[in-house]
Order: structure tokens, then sequence, then C-alpha cells
């Protein structure tokens, strides 16, 4: 026999506890996407309603977009700097490149392109001593792997062969400086176009040590004569608008991307023998040789298109203004077709669903395969990043 008092401490138990326990029970089969409850039927997860501005701001927390910029976006868009042209460039050709740019990328800079995850430009800030270039590269993420850095320089064209000398600062104590010697590059007579310095080094090292950033002491050697010239006097260095600004860029790629990649590589190779099934002889598969419409409530893509300026993304992002960010819907019944692009799980579990409904729920309809989507967007108007942003567009579906 219980006691009053154990009698009352059962109840206030059940009372509290019971109905919690009750409740998520009842929410048992979760899988992808979908969720159901214990009779098999799809319900809707609740969520806190939230003020829309922390939304907004988680959301772009998760992102690691960066906080509201202190400039007027479209104003210092429609200055044409020099790192701002190039980096559009970039950006255009990662979205399509059959699209018209301003520079010549080499089969070299495209694969650089195609390597990186995050591009940077740094605008060149012009010292009135007359030989020197400094660039702030304290506004990048954190990056542990850089694939590559150019110093580009558009000199004015002359009537003769010159030498460009490149030497990084190491020290500077008062009016001494000490130097090390980067690299010179030959420019012949009345050549006109960009020219481009590796200093990949230099720019890991200003990283590495932000305290120690000089700057870039650049001299300028006539050949035939061996006559010292300032680099201000062939090359345009007013940072405010001109499009012949020195600037440097950056290709990074960081370390969590950089190991994800190495490890879906590995995870590929350790499933290829198994996990892909042939659908004409898997005897699980509806084999749909017609050509007839497919069921539309079938899974597969739906359009759907993001707006950044619906969200108030566009303060930060400078291209694009939106994306076709698609969406997977559809139902996952038995027999699968094969344009579901089942998986071996989700078939097998849509056999068991069919024999006996009450053992697992139907398969869900999910994202197959996505692509990345490259972002534009700057922190001060005069320095930009490119990011590509992974698995944020759906390129085909599939029942999981």
């Amino acid at each position: 026999m219980l006691s009053n008092y154990s009698r009352i401490w059962f109840f206030i138990v059940y009372v509290t506890i019971f109905p919690k326990i009750e409740k998520a029970i009842h929410y048992t089969h979760i899988h992808g996407r979908c969720m159901r409850n214990r009779t098999n039927e799809k319900v809707i997860d609740r969520i806190p309603r939230l003020n829309k501005n922390e939304i907004i701001r988680n959301t772009r927390d998760l992102l690691n977009l960066p906080t509201r910029p202190h400039y007027s976006k479209n104003d210092s868009w429609q200055i044409k700097r020099s790192a701002s042209r190039y980096i559009y460039d970039v950006f255009k050709n990662t979205v399509d490149k059959n699209q018209a740019q301003s520079y010549n990328f080499t089969m070299q800079d495209l694969q650089t392109m195609e390597d990186s995850d995050i591009i940077m430009t740094y605008a060149g800030l012009y010292h009135n001593e007359g030989n020197i270039i400094w660039f702030d590269v304290s506004i990048t993420p954190s990056i542990d792997y850089i694939i590559g850095a150019e110093l580009h320089l558009y000199p004015n064209t002359l009537d003769k062969n010159f030498k460009i000398l490149v030497f990084s600062i190491v020290s500077q104590r008062k009016n001494k400086k000490r130097l090390q010697f980067i690299e010179s590059v030959t420019v012949n007579a009345n050549y006109k176009g960009w020219i481009k310095v590796k200093i990949t080094s230099i720019l890991q090292y200003w990283l590495k040590h932000p305290k120690h950033n000089f700057g870039l002491h650049l001299s300028i050697v006539y050949t035939e004569d061996n006559f010292n010239e300032r680099i201000d006097e062939i090359m345009e260095l007013n940072t405010n608008s001109s499009e012949k600004n020195p600037f440097l860029v950056g290709y990074f790629v960081s370390s969590q991307i950089f190991d994800e990649r190495l490890t879906a590589k590995s995870r590929w190779k350790r499933s290829e023998a198994y996990s892909t099934t042939n659908y004409l002889d898997n005897p699980y598969m509806y084999k749909d040789t017609s050509k007839r419409r497919v069921n539309a409530g079938s899974c597969r893509l739906q359009k759907f298109y993001v707006r950044f300026r619906n969200f108030d993304f566009d303060n930060y992002i400078t291209a694009p203004e939106g994306y076709d960010a698609q969406y997977c819907s559809g139902e996952c019944r038995f027999p699968l077709n094969a344009h579901m692009n089942a998986t071996n799980h989700a078939i097998v579990q849509t056999l068991v669903h069919f024999l006996m409904p009450g053992r697992a729920p139907q398969a869900c309809c999910a994202p197959r395969e996505l692509a990345h989507l490259p972002v534009l967007y700057s922190r001060d108007g005069i320095n930009y990043m490119l990011k590509k942003y992974r698995n944020m567009i759906i390129k085909s579906c599939g029942c999981h």
C-alpha cells in the first residue's frame, strides 16, 4: 500500500511529466525533412514566433555575412575602382563564363578561381613618400590556406623599356627601412595593360603577423640608362576614383571547406561499388519506359527564387540581387520511378512502408545534388570579397 504522501508525489509526477513523454512519443518518426506522428500522418513542426529582425540576424550569422557596412552601397559601387572592377569580372565569370569582361583571364587564372572558395581584392593605399603602397589585409576573414596572391599594376605607356622592382618592407624605424626583394618585371616599350606580380608568401606573412605589415616598396628602373624614378611618375595612384590603381588579389580556401572536400572525395571512393542502384535491374523500381508526363504529385524539383531585398540582405550583398534556390517537393510512393533518384535505403524503406505501413514511414523527397552560390560583398566599400557559399542551389531531387 502506498502512503498518502507517496500517492501525492505519484500524482504530481504523472501530471507534470507524462504529458511531455506522451508528446515526445507522439512525434517519433522524423526522417529527413518529413515529420510524421505515430499514425504515420504528416504534421507541422511548430516553432516559436520570432521577431523578423531577429530571424534575419540569425540567418545572417549562420551565413557568416558581415555586419551592416558603413557606406552607401549604391554610391560606392558606382565609383569604378580597379579593385572593384576586377572582382566584379571574377564574379561574372563565376556565374556565366560567356559574359563580357574587362579583364582577359588566362587559363591559369580561371583554374585558380575555380579552386578558390574566397577571393578578395585589396585596394592599394598610396603613401606620400612616392614609392610605398600599403594594403589593409586586416579585413581578411579567418583563413588558413592561401592558394595565391597577386599584385596588379597598370603602368602608363612609355616609349622605352623599363623594369619594376618590388620589395617588401620588412621593418621601418623613423626614416630607415629594411627591404626584402620579391620580384622584378620588365615592361617593353609601348606596352599597355595590367602587370601581375606573385606575392603569395608576403600576404601569408602579413596575415600571420599583421603588425609587420609595412607595405610594399616599388622602384622603376629604365633598362637603358639605369635611371631610377618615382613610382607615381608612371602610375595612377589616386585611390579615390582611378580605374588603374594598384590592387592586391588573394585566393583562399578555408581549412574547414578544404577538409570537407577531402572527406567527400574519400567517402565517394568508398561507396562507388554499391551506392548507386541500377534502376533497370531493381525489381522494386517501376520501369517507366514510356514518354508520358511524370506524375505531378511525385518527388521533383520545384522553382523557387530568393530575392535578397525581401530579407534586407541587399544592404550586405553587392551581387547578385537574388538566385534560383529551388526546392524539392512530392511523394515517394511505391513503386518508385527511375526519375525519383531514390537511394538504396529509400527503396527498401518504401517497400517496407508498402508492405508494413506501421514499421517505417514513407521516404522523403529531399535534395540530391546541390551547387554553390557566389556572393559578392564589401565591409567598407573599398575592399571586396567574393565567397562561394556551398549547398545553396538545388540541382536535383530524390527520395531519401
